[in-house]
């Protein structure tokens, strides 16, 4: 359960925070395909902890559109877009941790708990505190999509 929460709180911030990209007005283009590779800077660990959550955002989004219902039409359909690019770089992030976890002899289960290993590090342990959940947010959108990037403070 903590796990479906915390994933709902980082949709549901990634998706507060994307309508302010849109330009008024702007229409949703087609669904995006995956990124040729994944931006350097996470270990095989990073990267399937990240590629779990973010195919975990974008399938949350498309099955919950209704959690987005305050949201303009407009800005709505360019938030879905974003989910959509998140869960491809989330896609792109599994398929490069499995290959290396492979090269390693570990079979997908075995990548696949290291990423949420991985992941639940950083998960903040109080779940009332509202800026600590911000935070972990914030910093997880800053580690998977901007590796490299100085996560915020």
């Amino acid at each position: 359960m903590r796990i479906l929460s915390a994933t709902l709180a980082v949709a549901l911030a990634a998706g507060l925070t994307v309508p302010a990209l849109a330009a008024p007005g702007a229409t949703s283009p087609v669904a995006p395909t995956p990124l040729a590779a994944p931006p350097v800077g996470l270990s095989m660990e990073g990267k399937a902890g990240c590629g779990v959550a973010l195919v975990a955002i974008e399938q949350v989004a498309a099955a919950f559109p209704d959690m987005f219902g305050k949201v303009p039409e407009a800005d709505r359909k360019m938030t879905m877009f974003m989910m959509q690019v998140m869960g491809r770089q989330g896609q792109v992030y599994l398929d490069e941790a499995f290959a290396e976890g492979g090269k390693r002899n570990m079979t997908p289960t075995q990548v696949y708990t290291a990423g949420l290993k991985d992941m639940m590090a950083n998960f903040p342990t109080d779940l009332e505190d509202k800026s600590a959940g911000e935070e972990f947010a914030a910093r997880f959108m800053a580690r998977c999509l901007m590796p490299g990037a100085t996560p915020p403070s």
